[in-house]
């Protein structure tokens, strides 16, 4: 795979990205490379841009074991994000931008970015989370001409798009990150004003963990051989 911009910043533990935010919460953040994928890892397959697609990491768990567990645990067509964001807002890079990820069946050649959030019912991390999350999602849409839009039209409309449009219109059986962004006060109807305005306050929410549902692999005879879902 092409790692270009990985080999650059081999030397740097992170780059600070500055973004626009109209209300609230921190709008600065800092992408960690101690996790990114090497020349010989992840996919070298350029992805094209019709979506960044939305994922929840589903356990409750530090946002730097996430993007360890898909660093260290890589071979190919394992699960992996190009991001995860957690730990108080801050970005880990696992893939490269632009290029396939391994955590939305057959709608990942159409993403050049997916993001994963971490799970954590701590208020004041979850609400840095959020903030990042809206601005890392509003900052590749923009980067790569996608519409800020959420999980508008089917399968042929281009926009910032949950797992579970992923799984109602294309493939698989995930309903991330709707229940998880519920518990925590963000409906899907705050989640598609905040990606479409850059607003990332968040407010309420409880702290009751909720079950998430094990997924199991579909069967489907488009999927990579060795293929696990996130």
């Amino acid at each position: 795979m092409k790692k270009s911009m990985n080999l650059v910043v081999a030397g740097m533990a992170t780059f600070l990205m500055a973004v626009g935010t109209t209300t609230g919460a921190q709008a600065a953040y800092s992408i960690d490379y101690t996790y990114a994928f090497n020349a010989n890892q992840g996919s070298s397959q350029r992805a094209s841009h019709s979506f960044v697609i939305l994922h929840e990491a589903g356990i409750e768990a530090p946002g730097r074991n996430i993007a360890a567990n898909m660093k260290n645990n890589y071979t190919p067509y394992t699960a992996y994000s190009t991001f995860v964001v957690g730990d108080g807002g801050h970005v880990y890079q696992v893939g490269e931008p632009g290029y396939v990820a391994y955590a939305a069946g057959n709608a990942n050649g159409y993403s050049p970015v997916q993001i994963e959030l971490q799970r954590t019912y701590d208020k004041a991390t979850f609400a840095k989370n959020y903030a990042t999350y809206i601005e890392l999602a509003r900052y590749y849409a923009n980067k790569y001409g996608i519409p800020l839009t959420l999980d508008a039209g089917g399968a042929g409309t281009p926009g910032i798009k949950s797992h579970l449009w992923i799984t109602q219109n294309i493939w698989g059986n995930h309903v991330d990150p709707y229940g998880y962004l519920a518990s925590m006060g963000v409906s899907k109807a705050k989640l598609a004003n905040d990606l479409a305005n850059g607003t990332t306050n968040v407010g309420g929410g409880n702290t009751t963990p909720i079950n998430p549902t094990k997924p199991t692999t579909p069967s489907n005879s488009n999927v990579p051989a060795g293929f696990t879902p996130e």
